[in-house]
């Protein structure tokens, strides 16, 4: 989803208000188009919604079209597609329009269907599909029993297959993956089962290969890649262990490359990009450091063409400015 977003609700989520050395054996279409070397001497690009007081951008398909959302002056959260150089935004007609609520936008396919959040009235997050100008509810298997933290829709494959949780009464996140109007739970099993703990699935790439993370009972979060529904879990070997601390994984390509974050000791947020077991460092020269905070910053997702999209922070008058950024590898 908007992860910035989906961070800032799993921040302050349950009673506690905790968010958000192994190679995953992904399967591979080919080698990844540009090595973990072309990063470091890739080309960063600032993509601001204009006029926003913040942007992010949260998913990419494999014609460069991007999706994200920008928060206006009063607050509220609105959804755009970006192509061409054009912002095209959108908003769910059910989302409230009062400051942190709105629409959201999280991840697009190459057909150009979209999935996002809104945010309604009353706060609660409800997931959406987004396609041809309608929207469509997902708000999980049990929308009767939906908890208060409500549902979000992260990200969808060109075969419709969308990734996502909910919460029921008990406000523990559920992780699922929705195809054809089913929905099949995804918990990992050593996930927490407190309020604001439990399994977030994120990326899904046109494998079937899912990825994501958990809370354990500690609040700590543990990066995972499902492979056939044998789940693998990932830390980050510089990774804090404690409340608020961890690793996770957003979205990936179809040659295994996955986006990510850990949050160290330190509080502050890290981002990478993994390729078969490899770190690389992911973060704008542009960006200043910002710890565990209800908006967080890194990259989000990756397309076929190695291109990593995301959003990084600028020191303002009134505190960091989150805007949206694109990196393509040099070669």
């Amino acid at each position: 989803m908007g992860l910035k977003t989906l961070r800032r609700v799993l921040l302050t989520a349950g009673a506690g208000a905790m968010l958000v050395a192994m190679t995953a054996v992904v399967p591979a279409a080919a080698t990844p188009p540009s090595p973990l070397a072309g990063y470091a001497s890739g080309t960063y690009i600032t993509i601001d919604y204009p006029g926003a007081v913040q942007t992010d951008i949260s998913g990419i398909n494999n014609l460069g079209t991007m999706i994200g959302y920008y928060i206006d002056a009063k607050g509220v959260n609105h959804g755009f597609i970006y192509q061409h150089g054009r912002f095209t935004p959108f908003n769910d007609s059910n989302a409230g329009t009062e400051p942190g609520q709105g629409t959201v936008g999280s991840g697009i396919n190459d057909f150009g269907t979209a999935v996002g959040v809104y945010i309604d009235s009353n706060g609660t997050y409800h997931g959406f599909i987004y396609q041809r100008g309608t929207f469509t509810t997902l708000d999980g298997p049990s929308p009767s029993t939906l908890g208060t933290i409500g549902a979000f829709a992260n990200f969808i494959n060109d075969f419709g297959t969308v990734t996502g949780a909910y919460t029921e009464r008990n406000n523990v996140f559920q992780g699922f993956i929705y195809h054809d109007g089913s929905y099949t739970t995804l918990d990992d099993v050593n996930a927490g089962t407190g309020a604001g703990q439990g399994t977030m699935t994120l990326g899904i790439n046109n494998l079937g290969v899912v990825t994501g993370f958990y809370f354990d009972n500690s609040g700590v979060t543990h990066a995972f890649i499902d492979v056939a529904g044998r789940l693998t879990t990932f830390d980050d070997s510089s990774a804090g262990t404690g409340p608020q601390e961890g690793t996770q994984f957003y979205g990936l390509n179809d040659f295994g490359a996955i986006t990510g974050m850990y949050w160290g000791s330190d509080t502050f947020g890290h981002g990478f990009l993994d390729v078969a077991g490899r770190l690389t460092p992911i973060s704008d020269p542009n960006g200043i450091p910002v710890g565990f905070e209800p908006l967080a910053w890194g990259p989000d997702d990756i397309n076929d063409a190695g291109v990593v999209v995301g959003g990084y922070y600028t020191s303002g008058a009134s505190g960091p400015i989150l805007n949206g950024f694109s990196l393509t590898p040099g070669h």
